[in-house]
């Protein structure tokens, strides 16, 4: 995707809308789980709002990090155009072969490295942890979170997952985190396990912080979506609890800030 979009400089972001941010790390442009559709029904998921930044505004995008391409909400039909433009897109393996182009897949515990990037898949857990399981075992579906390691900065995405021990074993592997985006918002959909959690609470999100031991967080996965039933207003309340309002970063769709 080639642009006019500011220049790289790590640190910088901008949340996009849904689960979607753009951010610099390693001299990179990245981009994680693309959604640019405009407010479409698509039966069981419904997005209520477009994006707040159009891709043409981001600039070249080095990276599309996606941690599955099951789900509307976090890969929709202009958000694979935008994927399949970057240099190089990585995902499950079963999503990078359905993705083609220069699609690249990683199971969690694997990694690669591109320039001064290297980018760790890692578990998650897309429900309940004793919801029912796919046909390959996956609670929903297979989903992939990711820590990013520069000489400097680690940083970790969650993917969708709703599991604090997955986090946990992320804190314990490789230490504290610079940053830290997690997908929040309480995602329920009556049709799957019950209306039960499908990605993290506004609690949940702060406990994973603190878990981290993060210093700067950003919130998606919260606005743009029907079935996304806790927004930024729950998360802040819960960071501000837990004694973590600091850590929060700003995460207002459409206005790019720094994380340094």
């Amino acid at each position: 995707m080639n642009g006019s979009g500011p220049a790289v400089r790590d640190g910088r972001y901008v949340v996009v809308g849904g689960p979607t941010v753009v951010f610099d790390l390693g001299g990179l442009r990245l981009i994680s789980d693309p959604t640019f559709d405009p407010p479409t029904d698509y039966g069981m998921l419904r997005k209520t709002e477009g994006p707040a930044v159009d891709p043409e505004a981001l600039g070249h995008l080095d990276i599309a990090l996606i941690s599955h391409d099951d789900h509307k909400d976090n890969l929709d039909h202009r958000g694979r155009q935008v994927a399949l433009e970057a240099g190089v897109v990585i995902s499950t393996h079963h999503a990078a072969r359905r993705m083609g182009g220069a699609a690249r897949g990683l199971a969690a515990g694997e990694s690669l490295t591109l320039g001064e990037l290297t980018i760790h898949a890692v578990e998650a857990v897309h429900g309940p942890a004793d919801g029912e399981r796919d046909s390959r075992g996956f609670v929903n579906c297979e989903v992939i979170g990711f820590v990013l390691q520069t000489h400097a900065t680690q940083m970790f995405l969650s993917g969708d997952t709703t599991s604090l021990d997955m986090v946990r074993a992320v804190a314990e592997r490789f230490g504290p985190m610079d940053y830290a985006v997690l997908h929040a918002g309480r995602a329920s959909v009556p049709a799957k396990f019950a209306g039960r959690p499908l990605s993290m609470t506004a609690d949940q999100a702060a406990t994973a912080a603190r878990l981290l031991s993060a210093q700067r967080v950003v919130v998606v996965h919260q606005t743009q979506w029907a079935h996304f039933t806790q927004g930024p207003a729950h998360t802040r309340a819960a960071f501000e609890s837990a004694g973590l309002g600091s850590v929060l970063a700003p995460s207002e769709p459409g206005v790019w800030g720094n994380l340094i």
